[in-house]
């Protein structure tokens, strides 16, 4: 009977490998176009400039993009006195530095909306008018002066099965209430040498990096966190400040080290913990804001000697001196500390999931697990009914959407003089 059940079990697991390599293997026959479904999941797939990846977006996703703008304005409390919403809409156009490669794309995005919804399709209700170039920059600084709740961690070494690294996140934010016309897994390409290739979990209308991973497997993750200060504008977007460290940080022996290197180039309005794990070396959290004075803006907090996991929440722990009392680092903490005095590891990605879960709270849009040595992320986005980490995940493999190919994307008309 012994040997008929351990039979049964094998059969089991080899007949779920097979369902689960033939899901992944699927990835490469879906619809030709830029947006595609895979498992569930909505995809956008983006190649070429700068340009053409904006087109490309605002082509597609015009009415999502404006579905969901209209959403926020209308019911993000700190956007309903209309001169506060317009001083606040101007301060995340005017206040942010505009780079060159970035501007591009944002146009290219305001532009295929225009090719898409017509001239009078741009009128959004809760503006009162049409949107323009700018709103679609106040919209990709929303982070940096609208804040959230995130949370993540990463266990490896003796924590894990086989020693290999786990990075468990969420990512809460408002909107819930459109995440299924806002919520996308974005796939980029670049043509620029010496730019990785990257796979986003973001949002319709945004060129940021909030949690990704490249073909390398590192692994950045942006958390909503204090200031120790900061001087005057023109700031950098911190979401385009991560995108620079996942497209062009190499892998070497001390990516955290790297990433910082990256983030001290760019002033930030304000602060943020960058989750930094890789298969190269362990977890980092890259306490990171405008105060060029302390550390030159950014201070790295890494786990203890002898201690394989890291937590994170929206805390300065080690770049301040204050000492908080978040309940979902507690959670965090205390359910991997009880894991190392039993000696329970984390087993894969359902039971990372589960770990991840204890801090999900009601505005969790996507709850992740990245496996950055295969390359692999558990994901579930959130319904307008249930947040992220209540939702059944899928796994993605960042080989495979990486390779998916595309029809071309419609004529990308010329810049116009003044974009």
């Amino acid at each position: 009977m012994k040997r008929r059940r351990l039979l049964l079990v094998a059969v089991f697991a080899l007949v779920g490998g097979a369902v689960a390599l033939a899901a992944l293997a699927r990835l490469s026959r879906p619809e030709p176009g830029p947006v595609k479904t895979i498992r569930g999941l909505r995809v956008l797939v983006l190649d070429g400039t700068p340009r053409e990846q904006g087109f490309t977006q605002g082509y597609h996703l015009a009415a999502d993009i404006m579905a969901g703008g209209q959403h926020y304005i209308s019911t993000l409390p700190v956007l309903r006195s209309p001169a506060l919403r317009d001083s606040l809409l101007k301060m995340g156009s005017a206040s942010f530095l505009r780079p060159p490669r970035y501007h591009e794309e944002i146009c290219g995005i305001f532009d295929g909306m225009k090719a898409r919804l017509g001239e009078d399709g741009l009128h959004l209700p809760a503006l009162g008018r049409k949107i323009t170039v700018d709103d679609l920059w106040a919209l990709n600084t929303s982070p940096d002066w609208h804040r959230g709740l995130c949370s993540s961690f990463s266990a490896w070494g003796s924590m894990t099965a086989g020693g290999r690294v786990l990075t468990g996140r969420n990512l809460d934010y408002g909107g819930r209430e459109v995440i299924d016309r806002m919520a996308l897994v974005i796939v980029r390409r670049s043509r620029e040498p010496g730019r990785r290739a990257w796979v986003g979990l973001g949002f319709a209308g945004t060129i940021g990096c909030y949690s990704g991973m490249n073909a390398d497997g590192l692994v950045l993750l942006t958390h909503d966190s204090d200031s120790t200060g900061r001087g005057w504008p023109p700031y950098y977007p911190q979401a385009l400040a991560l995108r620079e460290c996942i497209e062009t940080v190499t892998p070497g022996a001390d990516l955290a080290r790297a990433v910082a290197s990256v983030l001290r180039r760019h002033r930030v309005f304000a602060g943020s913990n960058v989750h930094v794990s890789s298969p190269d070396s362990p977890a980092a959290v890259a306490e990171y804001d405008g105060n060029v004075k302390n550390e030159s803006g950014v201070t790295l907090r890494r786990a203890p000697p002898g201690q394989d996991w890291l937590a994170c929440t929206n805390d300065f722990l080690k770049r301040q001196k204050r000492t908080y009392d978040c309940w979902r680092y507690r959670a965090l903490v205390k359910e991997l500390g009880e894991r190392v005095a039993s000696g329970r590891r984390i087993l894969g990605l359902s039971d990372a999931w589960r770990v991840a879960g204890l801090a999900g709270v009601r505005d969790t849009l996507h709850t992740a697990v990245f496996a950055p040595e295969r390359r692999l992320i558990y994901v579930a986005t959130a319904t307008p009914e249930t947040p992220a980490h209540k939702c059944r995940p899928v796994v993605l493999s960042v080989d495979e959407l990486l390779k998916l190919t595309v029809e071309p994307a419609p004529e990308v008309p010329a810049a116009a003089p003044d974009d």
